[in-house]
């Protein structure tokens, strides 16, 4: 069954067969493993300027297609992984790309999550923390090129 979860003209531009990029997951159902994939392609400028990202994910318990919107082209790919990312943490079984939870995709705070201020604070938490860690694992002192905001 597919499902469009926004349907926007421009999939009627793309070689809808060859995604610019592409990623194979396995989520593990307990039925047993399932592959599934996260297909992207390269944003696009519309003809009134705005940038969208086409992306697909296939195999999650139906496929999505949706066209993530940005400032410009980068802003469209981010909310394009984003958009992924959030797909793969809504099931409640484990998706993995190798041995990485969450198909190895980054967090992301989400521009209307945080006011501004706030994500900059939790971004240098999150890097203070990731230091820690790596710190803790490797047996070494690391310092962090971003420094924590006051």
């Amino acid at each position: 069954m597919t499902m469009w979860t926004q349907y926007d003209p421009i999939f009627d531009t793309l070689d809808i067969n060859t995604p610019d990029l592409r990623r194979e997951l396995i989520w593990e159902k307990d039925s047993g493993p399932q592959k599934c994939e996260i297909q992207i392609w390269m944003p696009v400028q519309k003809n009134d300027g705005r940038w969208e990202a086409p992306l697909r994910i296939v195999g999650l318990g139906r496929t999505l297609m949706v066209s993530m919107p940005g400032d410009d082209s980068l802003g469209a790919l981010i909310e394009a992984l984003a958009f992924a990312r959030d797909a793969v943490d809504r099931k409640s079984e484990r998706v993995l790309f190798g041995q990485h939870e969450a198909g190895g995709l980054p967090v992301f705070l989400g521009n209307s999550r945080f006011t501004p201020e706030v994500a900059a604070q939790v971004e240098a938490r999150a890097m203070d923390m990731a230091d820690e860690a790596f710190t803790t694992a490797m047996g070494m002192r690391v310092h962090s090129v971003f420094p924590a905001i006051q």
